[in-house]
């Protein structure tokens, strides 16, 4: 069984840099491990050659096809993934990501090219996922899963992984030919960019902020090192930090810093956080 995770540029070639869809690769990492076919496509850039970005999907004719869902976005989620469906009319489409994590009843009522949607980590439950539509296992046995029937939409209960240590490396070569286009940048950065997350959720409760998962757990270093080594081997200089909070946690925060300097790493590293949750040791590191 052949499984495509498909990306497209959510902004329209209108945007100051493109970031990996490094959440794909993750997926891809847990069905390769778990012996299925799998391949990431990325489109991003001038829209001029969109029909043969499809092209290349249909070509490769998938067995599930699955793509991300960003509220703000979902006009260019819709137009894409209705013209995928008619290159592909018999090809399981799954959404996930936050969108359909917030809102699954309405994903699957109001964009019926979709077959299902996974709310929630689906690092492991994507294997599930898979192995369901291979005939291996029920509907109801996918933690996360969104799925029509009759009239009804269903929504099984979502998997919070506890431990973030357990997760295997990401596999970032499914995206080697768009790395060797030089296809990812961004215009605050020096030299080729990627991105890593190092924690999920948050520990603080901000009144502007609305999170699709509010219990925080990181990466210890020890799970973070090899990323970085594989990161530093890919020619990258600057890497952008999507978590949450990245100094929520001081002591690691700190770990992860001693063990670049003493690594010798000398990445441009841009960290997203909570202005209390930084102070002068932790900015001197």
């Amino acid at each position: 069984m052949k499984i495509a995770f498909v990306s497209y540029d959510v902004f329209e070639d209108r945007t100051i840099g493109l970031y990996p869809p490094i959440h794909l690769c993750a997926l891809g990492t847990s069905l390769g491990l778990a012996g299925y076919e799998v391949r990431v496509f990325d489109y991003a850039g001038p829209f001029a050659g969109l029909e043969d970005y499809f092209k290349e999907i249909r070509d490769y004719a998938p067995d599930i096809m699955g793509m991300t869902s960003y509220t703000p976005f979902l006009s260019t989620l819709h137009k894409h993934s209705n013209i995928l469906r008619r290159h592909l009319p018999d090809a399981a489409m799954v959404v996930g990501g936050p969108h359909p994590s917030v809102w699954p009843e309405w994903t699957l009522k109001n964009m019926p090219q979709f077959d299902y949607a996974m709310q929630g980590e689906a690092d492991r439950s994507i294997v599930d996922f898979a192995d369901m539509i291979s005939g291996k296992k029920p509907e109801q046995n996918v933690p996360g899963l969104v799925y029509r029937k009759g009239k009804d939409v269903i929504v099984n209960e979502r998997e919070t992984i506890k431990d973030l240590n357990e997760l295997p490396q990401i596999d970032r070569s499914f995206l080697d030919r768009y790395y060797k286009e030089g296809m990812y940048w961004h215009m605050a950065a020096r030299g080729a960019t990627d991105m890593m997350i190092s924690s999920r959720g948050c520990p603080y409760d901000c009144s502007f902020c609305f999170k699709v998962e509010k219990k925080y757990r990181f990466r210890n270093v020890d799970h973070l090192m090899p990323e970085f080594e594989a990161l530093r081997r890919r020619g990258i200089k600057s890497i952008h930090v999507q978590d949450y909070a990245f100094t929520a946690n001081k002591k690691r925060c700190i770990e992860v810093a001693d063990a670049l300097v003493k690594g010798k790493y000398k990445f441009e590293f841009k960290v997203r956080s909570r202005v209390n949750s930084v102070n002068e040791e932790i900015l001197l590191q």
